[in-house]
């Protein structure tokens, strides 16, 4: 008898550790399953974060060319206005802008 009862406390305890063994198992692929989620939104992040970085560095680039572009654009107004003005006074304003 005692054969008997060892060998059912046995099969209930590894049946218990097989239950306790799936869950953990479950628990731990939903886990990997988040962690993979989680990198794979961390690197999307990165790639936006450095597309944005390239547009910010071509944005401070028409940034600096800002003021001359502004220039040419009233030049170009003012010539547009004054159809009967001389376009030989328009060079002497425009040079001294692209000389600097």
């Amino acid at each position: 008898m005692n054969i008997a009862r060892y060998a059912q406390r046995a099969t209930r305890y590894w049946k218990q550790a097989e239950r306790r063994l799936r869950t953990v198992e479950g628990a731990c692929s939903s886990e990997r399953q988040q962690r993979r989620q989680l990198q794979q939104d961390a690197d999307d992040m990165k790639d936006r974060i450095r597309e944005l970085e390239q547009g910010e560095a071509k944005l401070k680039k028409w940034e600096g060319r800002k003021a001359v572009i502004n220039h040419y654009l009233g030049a170009v107004q003012e010539m547009s206005r004054c159809a009967h003005c001389e376009y030989a006074v328009m060079p002497s304003v425009l040079i001294p802008v692209a000389r600097s």
